[in-house]
């Protein structure tokens, strides 16, 4: 299994704890939008806080090359 991780504030304008969610739901809408399906491709595996504050969302993928494909071209985040 592959694991690619998000930035949160990267992928929502809310600054309140719906930011959360309202990231998660835009890189899984991303990612549904570029073929794949939750949860048989992908799944949420983790959220947590760095060191310097910032919140991390983690989905893992079932498959390591098509992961390595969207790390590779980006999720738009616009």
């Amino acid at each position: 299994m592959a694991v690619l991780k998000f930035y949160v504030d990267e992928y929502t304008t809310s600054s309140d704890q719906f930011a959360t969610y309202d990231a998660i739901a835009n890189v899984s809408s991303k990612l549904t939008n570029e073929g794949f399906s939750y949860p048989n491709d992908f799944w949420l595996a983790e959220v947590f806080y760095k060191e310097d504050g910032r919140q991390v969302i983690v989905f893992e993928f079932k498959n390591d090359r098509k992961a390595m494909l969207v790390k590779l071209k980006g999720i738009d985040n616009g």
